[in-house]
């Protein structure tokens, strides 16, 4: 398998701006394909095995069965690939976070206190990442990622189009 050689700029991109396990997600996606996924019920039923022999006591039994084998992607759906990827995991990212924030605050409205000082409260979410120091986000900060991530979008997506093979012809 070939990986498209203009993915390593988008790899290099996301590497310089700190985001080196996204370009690893991208480039570990790129290799394995588009690998189907099991449907629902398959899912459910493998949990209830696993689970019921767990209450038994049982060792759980492995199938044997040999991983689903990836769609390989090849040339423009590996762009298209990765251009996915990104923008949605970056966007799940600051999804749950605004989401988490949104719990807090659900948490601070139960307890009743309607004071001025709880009403002048803004929750605030404290990242602790690789480099050790602490990160301090609200909702602002998650508003302003949302619409990074959103530019980001737009960027990639022109990005492609530039590299596209009908725009080099």
């Amino acid at each position: 398998m070939k990986v498209d050689g203009r993915l390593f700029k988008l790899l290099e991109a996301l590497g310089a701006v700190g985001l080196d396990w996204l370009a690893a997600e991208v480039m570990e996606g790129v290799v394995r394909g588009i690998v189907p996924v099991e449907d629902e019920e398959m899912l459910r039923s493998a949990r209830a095995n696993v689970f019921r022999q767990k209450q038994d006591g049982d060792d759980i039994a492995q199938n044997g069965a040999a991983p689903p084998v990836g769609l390989v992607l090849e040339g423009e759906a590996q762009i298209d690939w990765a251009i996915s990827h990104v923008t949605t995991r970056l966007s799940n990212i600051v999804e749950m976070m605004d989401e988490s924030v949104e719990r807090l605050d659900d948490i601070v409205d139960r307890l009743g206190l309607e004071t001025a000082e709880h009403l002048a409260v803004t929750s605030t979410l404290v990242l602790s990442l690789d480099d050790g120091a602490p990160h301090v986000t609200d909702r602002a900060g998650l508003q302003s990622a949302a619409e990074a991530v959103s530019m980001l979008s737009e960027a990639l997506e022109e990005w492609r189009l530039t590299w596209a093979p009908e725009a080099s012809s």
